[in-house]
């Protein structure tokens, strides 16, 4: 089963773009699930899962955009910033450590931020407008691996 995984910071603005992500798309009937802590990663690596997750990433002159990150890019030192104590790419070292390579598929689906919008309150227009890109994508990605 394909899992998607909102990561972010309830309440911080545009930071919270992952969740928003995920809860728009549980509410349409997917499997998703909110986080702002990444190592809750490893129980879905741990069972197996395959996870779309999606994140905010720090980029001050392309807000709203969308990156596609593979893990193997990540691993090899690409610049995803993420706004989180553990990143992603730590979590997803220690769950191939844990539970092997095989256990361990991650595709990320990141939405620029600037972080000096990050105060509490809406989504700024530009992200709000990747948000809306990223459910659509997401939805795409979820049908064709059903």
């Amino acid at each position: 089963m394909t899992v998607v995984v909102g990561l972010g910071a309830a309440g911080a603005g545009d930071d919270a773009v992952g969740l928003l992500v995920a809860r728009r798309l549980a509410a349409e009937g997917w499997p998703a699930r909110e986080t702002s802590d990444a190592t809750s990663l490893l129980s879905l690596f741990d069972r197996g899962e395959r996870i779309i997750l999606v994140d905010a990433w720090c980029e001050t002159t392309r807000a709203g955009t969308l990156l596609r990150v593979s893990p193997d890019a990540l691993a090899a030192g690409d610049a995803l910033v993420s706004t989180h104590g553990l990143s992603i790419r730590d979590v997803l070292a220690l769950g191939i450590e844990l539970y092997g390579e095989h256990n361990v598929r991650v595709e990320i689906v990141a939405i620029a931020i600037d972080p000096s919008d990050c105060d509490p309150g809406e989504l700024s227009a530009p992200v709000r407008a990747g948000m809306e890109a990223a459910v659509d994508l997401i939805r795409s990605m979820l049908r064709a691996m059903s």
